[in-house]
């Protein structure tokens, strides 16, 4: 482990998260669901993760929220659906007794996020959809055809490549996403998805792949109008690495009158690169 990555301020508050907050896990539908929860008796706050399926992603805003929330984050685990995903995590909220709940998704969390929105709009008091794109493709558009024939290939080098390579590649991969950060920071969060690549389990990641390509096939249907749009916000930066412009607009369209967050050089990681500016504004979206 690289000494700047030890000393940096961070590394404590992951130790003290790990330790604080240890997983929960339930059953349910024959698939094993975990999260972490910090203490009840508050509004409850969701907080959904990208495509590396860990709840533990979120431990530093997990923290600083924790204090006004009830914060859940989960695991994606080895669902292969977004509904059964939003099932899971259904089941998990009716586990601990919360009806009503924010929701916060990042990236393929923010897919998630709307099948959640879908299926229980009446339940969820404020959503935020961050870096993330439309959860009810147009199988015939060309971002649709774009990205079913990228993921189509990545399920093919993930169940070709040694385990050994693929991580090397992912953890090559991921430092795009650190070119807005703060130097001081670098190493700690390289160290960190690192561990996080090396968490993840072949299965798991093949799940979330199958999960975006069953998309295509079985788009989630339409927010029902129960819910307000002007209780979504929705944050982007142009210099996000991961969804194109078309991506990004696609969820903008979809739901026309959300509030709408740009961070101009943040990348696809705003909530780390800019966490400072990045959790002022969820605090003031929550609240507002």
């Amino acid at each position: 482990m690289p000494r700047a990555a030890i000393e940096h301020p961070l590394f404590e508050q992951l130790i003290a998260f790990r330790t604080t907050y240890p997983k929960q896990t339930i059953l349910y539908d024959g698939l094993q669901w975990r999260y972490h929860i910090s203490g009840k008796g508050k509004p409850a706050l969701l907080l959904l993760p990208g495509g590396l399926g860990s709840g533990e992603a979120f431990f530093a805003h997990f923290m600083e929220l924790s204090s006004r929330y009830t914060v859940i984050a989960p695991y994606y685990g080895k669902a292969e659906d977004i509904e059964v995903l939003a099932d899971g995590i259904i089941a998990i909220m009716a586990h601990e007794n919360i009806e009503l709940f924010h929701v916060l998704g990042q990236s393929f969390g923010g897919l998630v996020a709307q099948a959640l929105l879908s299926k229980v709009p009446h339940r969820i008091d404020r959503i935020i959809l961050s870096h993330t794109t439309t959860a009810s493709p147009d199988p015939a558009a060309v971002p649709s055809q774009k990205r079913i024939v990228r993921i189509r290939n990545l399920i093919r080098i993930v169940k070709m490549v040694p385990r050994s390579m693929f991580i090397t590649v992912s953890r090559n991969k991921i430092q795009k996403h650190f070119r807005s950060m703060p130097a001081e920071d670098v190493p700690f969060w390289q160290w960190y998805f690192e561990e996080l690549i090396r968490s993840q389990t072949k299965q798991e990641l093949l799940a979330i792949y199958q999960c975006m390509l069953n998309l295509d096939a079985k788009p989630v249907p339409s927010a029902s109008p129960v819910f307000d749009q002007s209780n979504m916000l929705i944050i982007d930066s142009p210099a996000d690495a991961s969804f194109s412009e078309e991506e990004r607009d696609a969820v903008r369209s979809q739901f026309p009158d959300a509030d709408f967050l740009r961070f101009k050089h943040a990348g696809h990681l705003s909530m780390i690169t800019e966490r400072k500016l990045y959790m002022k504004e969820i605090r003031k979206f929550l609240i507002s």
